[in-house]
């Protein structure tokens, strides 16, 4: 046959990775052939595909999504089941996952309707080659040749295998690269392993599940994803785990009679409670049988050759990422040959230019290829229950189903790749998770690194845990408590011992109360007035911890915890466990958490709830105890006031109840519900604070400045008598308490600028604490630092996400096209 003096792209395989890639070159106006070994494109063999965002974006720039969804279902309900198909948890957390956050939904359909879609979409289909089986790749400083198994030959500037995980183009590759690169191909024949077999088909659906059902079931050594997709269609996938790890060339292969016999073998594993396997399998339609393979080449390209899809990465079907990885991929690709093109000016690149511009490719994907072969791997351990850990990680999951299921998926979507030289889709900038090259499961920050950031708490914890040490104050109440009462200059009162009426309690409250006398009483006039203040202030801390323990993002971390730390910071000083909180917080929150704005939110009836608990809990019984007519009901209240974490924790818990909790629908529409409750709350907080502040600067001069009130005089253990030692102590744990919140603050502002949300310098920032502390007061201070915050994660994006206004700002790439994209 005459040469086909083809000068660009070699493209070997019509499966999802190469027809995609062969629709990108062509909206490039860069010239292909795609070479099919196969007689049809589309063939019809029992297999279905999952549709997802990270594709269907790339999709939706080709102009192909839209002829794809009418033949996709879209998965509605997310079930996980038990040996008898009883229902784990059921969740609808995957639209949030999906749609709401991405713009794209997950459905499965036929895997032949879509490689149809994707390969009519091809406008020259005189490019696309069938029949066509390769035997050899040969490549020159100036070309790359490919011969096929009939006499043809092709030319070419790159040679692309998107030929499967049992890749020729591959193979020929290694046979080129292994004098250069030995080792590497060593490994990589190696690379692939399988641990577990799957069965997959399509059969109709029987009578009970719904269009959009997905089930997973669960088990040990073996799990099920049964889809029910359109048109009565149901796609079924039985995994269960071989008799040993195989690699390599030790792979088995199966054939249809060893599909039968498995099939068989799972016939009375429970779907449902009232589906077996049985019920499917009899009205199955062409099932398969296959060693279910893993693992990535480290080897992906080599002179003018680039192995993508399948023949570069290959991970388990159980969260159906395979296809859409190979979408990503062939975009990756494209961008760098669109790159290539473009710096070609028509002139031919050497084979030295086309290598690194290639590894360009590989060096973007190979990070988060390599998460995403392990994250589907873990999922495929986790549902067979391969290891006590993977048990206990099943276990945790359905803690918080919803948001496990919505937060590993679009973690998994988000730093997904698009064509560069397309405009991002319409249906991608407006949603609650937009695509980020920066943030994703393949991007997080370190907690580790994150734990070193944050050291400084640890130090201040250990320093400040030195200075007011129990063992400091026992000098100082002996003689109170062989006296058995409070004696002062004019008067004395006998220690009060009981309130509760539970022993233990009231033993545990007593001593701590003695602390409080000069300032509950009165015989110290200075350090009631600052007490008074530090009150107030204390108020809008205990509001934001509050808020912070229901907020999305800090679920399973120990800011949900605050009543823990609020109640053990009354008996060690909330100066003390404070820098602890703030460590754990920083080093369990990062600002990547909050790429989704639905994980700002919190729990609307507990943010409208919070502001009358605070007032009758916390504010209420702390004037009284400074306020009462007599000095035994002060130290009454004082009892009572000393448990407010439980109060507020046990009042906000039943309060709730009354007002409806919408945050399951307010994550997909509405997710800065809560805002305005928390915008009231905080500003109405921080107004008292203030108004205590100015007042007690005002009337207690010149006893009590500005500098009295935030700074102690002594260490607490330099003092001579106990009201100048619980003065001093008391000073100390409320300097602890405003120093470690406007550093947390500063961490936190520190990651919004990082993230390219706050553009205000560190200057106006500096100048803004010291004039706000200085009139209003730290309390008031921490509280419209910590709001501000709060309306930047809810109406500003990371620098790098793919927005409107980030695009606008940065290079105009939203054009009319963009725009006019499907949605």
């Amino acid at each position: 046959m005459e040469k086909e003096h083809i000068r660009r792209v070699i493209i070997v395989g019509a499966g999802v990775t190469g027809l995609t890639l062969a629709n990108a070159l062509e909206q490039a106006e860069i010239d292909f052939v795609l070479l099919e070994r196969r007689s049809e494109v589309d063939p019809r063999h029992g297999q279905s595909i999952a549709a997802e965002p990270n594709g269907s974006r790339i999709l939706d720039q080709l102009g192909i999504l839209e002829k794809w969804r009418p033949l996709a279902q879209p998965i509605q309900w997310w079930h996980e089941r038990d040996t008898k198909g009883e229902i784990l948890f059921r969740t609808d957390g995957i639209q949030l996952g999906g749609l709401a956050r991405t713009g794209y939904e997950l459905g499965f359909g036929d895997r032949g309707d879509y490689l149809e879609i994707i390969g009519a979409n091809i406008k020259d289909q005189s490019k696309i080659h069938l029949n066509m089986s390769i035997t050899s790749v040969e490549e020159s400083d100036s070309e790359v040749t490919v011969t096929c198994e009939d006499g043809s030959v092709y030319h070419g500037d790159i040679l692309v295998g998107a030929d499967g995980v049992r890749s020729k183009v591959r193979e020929e590759m290694w046979r080129l690269a292994s004098s250069m690169h030995k080792d590497l191909v060593e490994h990589d024949r190696k690379a692939l392993f399988a641990e577990y077999t799957c069965l997959f088909g399509i059969t109709k659906t029987p009578a009970g599940p719904s269009p959009g059902d997905c089930d997973y079931r669960y088990d040990k050594g073996r799990s099920s994803l049964i889809f029910a997709g359109p048109h009565g269609k149901t796609y079924y996938f039985i995994f269960e785990e071989l008799d040993k790890v195989h690699r390599g060339n030790d792979i088995p292969k199966f054939t249809k009679e060893d599909a039968v016999k498995y099939a068989r073998k799972h016939l009375t594993m429970k779907i449902r409670p009232d589906l077996t396997f049985a019920d499917y399998w009899k009205e199955a339609d062409n099932q398969n049988l296959v060693s279910v393979e893993e693992g990535v080449f480290k080897l992906w390209t080599y002179g003018r050759i680039a192995c993508v899809g399948d023949a570069a990465h290959k991970m388990t079907p159980n969260i159906g990422t395979g296809g859409n990885a190979g979408i990503e991929s062939a975009a990756a690709l494209a961008n760098v040959i669109k790159l290539i093109s473009d710096q070609s000016k028509g002139k031919l690149l050497t084979r030295e230019a086309v290598e690194k511009s290639l590894k360009s490719y590989q060096n973007r994907r190979m990070k988060r290829a390599n998460f995403m072969v392990k994250g589907a791997g873990e999922i495929t351990r986790m549902q067979a229950g391969k290891t006590a850990s993977h048990r206990f990680s099943a276990m945790m999951a359905r803690v918080m189903p919803g948001d496990f299921v919505a937060n590993f998926l679009s973690d998994y979507f988000c730093d997904s790749v698009m064509l560069d030289y397309l405009p991002p889709p319409k249906a991608s900038l407006e949603v609650l998770q937009p695509f980020n090259s920066s943030q994703g499961a393949s991007q997080k920050e370190k907690r580790m690194q994150r734990a070193f950031l944050a050291l400084p708490f640890l130090g201040i914890f250990f320093f400040i845990k030195t200075i007011l040490a129990p063992a400091t104050v026992i000098p100082f109440m002996m003689p109170f408590f062989h006296a058995k009462q409070i004696i002062w200059e004019g008067g004395s009162a006998p220690i009060r011992t009981q309130f509760y009426g539970i022993k233990q309690i009231d033993d545990l409250w007593a001593p701590f109360n003695t602390f409080f006398t000069p300032t509950i009483y009165g015989y110290d006039p200075i350090s009631r007035a600052q007490t008074m203040t530090f009150l107030t202030d204390l108020g809008v801390i205990v509001a934001i911890w509050a808020f912070e323990s229901v907020r999305r993002a800090n679920i399973l971390t120990f800011a949900r915890l605050p009543v823990l730390f609020m109640l053990l910071g009354q008996l060690r000083g909330i100066g003390v466990l404070s820098p602890l909180y703030y460590f754990l917080y920083y080093t369990c929150t990062p600002i990547e958490k909050f790429k989704s704005s639905d994980m700002r939110l919190g729990r609307r009836n507990f943010a409208v709830v919070l502001l009358p608990v605070l007032l009758l809990m916390f504010y209420g019984p702390g004037f009284a105890m400074f306020n009462w007519p007599t000095l035994a009901g002060r130290e009454a209240w004082l009892f009572f006031w000393q448990m407010f974490p439980v109060w507020i924790s046990l009042s906000t818990f039943v309060l709730s109840y009354v007002v409806p909790d919408t945050t399951v629908s307010d994550r997909f529409t509405v997710p800065d519900r809560d805002l305005p409750a928390i915008r009231y709350t905080i500003c109405i907080l921080s107004a008292l604070s203030a108004a205590v502040w100015i007042w007690t600067c005002l009337t207690k001069a010149p006893q009590l400045n500005v500098f009295a009130l935030l700074l102690p005089e002594r260490l607490p253990n330099q003092s001579t008598d106990f009201v100048s030692f619980a003065r001093e102590f008391l000073r100390v744990d409320a300097l602890s308490l405003y120093g470690n919140t406007f550093l947390w603050l500063a961490y936190l502002f520190w990651d919004l600028k990082y993230a390219g949300m706050v553009e205000t310098s560190w200057i106006r920032l500096g100048l803004y604490l010291t004039l706000s502390t200085i009139v209003l007061g730290p309390g008031a201070t921490a509280g419209l630092g910590w709001l501000w915050r709060e309306n930047v994660l809810a109406t500003r994006r990371h620098k790098d996400a793919i927005t409107v206004d980030n695009l606008r700002r940065k290079s105009g790439l939203v054009s009319e096209v963009g725009m006019k994209a499907s949605g």
